[in-house]
């Protein structure tokens, strides 16, 4: 799969008001929406085909559907993600979205580490075979993560830093 990128007219990915709804859930699940948090998920948003001038509109619909809809953690995801019908890569691309987004403050809540490994876990992902894939992804992959862990200022800055490039969203091709 090849990174996306902002183009004028592009077509918006098919997926993007899962992946936005998905990811907004992730962010807040640690009892807080960080200003950096919104900053890459605005990002990630016009990367996939989101026109500039709608993304401030989007958020705050899907603001306000989370709170009039306080589900437990991870259900709006799978619902989502079956009734969507997404496939491995779609799957993948989520997941770089959330890990990406969630270190886009500098911390990543033990809440963000568990959601991101029980979405692992609700879509029958192996975790073995994501360790071996994506060996960076260790901290939600395995149990026993129970701290904050810190990420540095540099990349957590980079990754919500709309003014510049966006971040690359594509999968890692596997390791041979």
């Amino acid at each position: 799969m090849t990174a996306m990128r902002k183009e004028a007219g592009m077509t918006p990915h098919p997926l993007l008001p899962h992946f936005l709804r998905i990811a907004y859930e992730c962010m807040g699940c640690d009892g807080e929406i960080a200003d950096s948090e919104i900053s890459c998920l605005r990002s990630v948003a016009v990367q996939l085909g989101q026109p500039v001038e709608q993304v401030d509109g989007s958020l705050e619909t899907i603001r306000a559907e989370f709170s009039a809809d306080a589900r437990s953690p991870g259900t709006r995801a799978r619902t989502l993600f079956r009734d969507a019908g997404m496939a491995i890569e779609d799957a993948m691309l989520l997941l770089d979205l959330l890990v990406q987004m969630v270190e886009a403050d500098g911390k990543v809540h033990l809440a963000e580490s568990r959601y991101i490994r029980d979405l692992i876990d609700g879509l029958g992902l192996d975790r073995a075979a994501l360790r071996r894939e994506r060996p960076e992804w260790r901290s939600y992959l395995v149990e026993g993560f129970g701290v904050v862990r810190e990420v540095g200022p540099s990349y957590a800055g980079r990754l919500a830093d709309t003014t510049g490039d966006l971040p690359e969203l594509a999968p890692k091709p596997p390791r041979e």
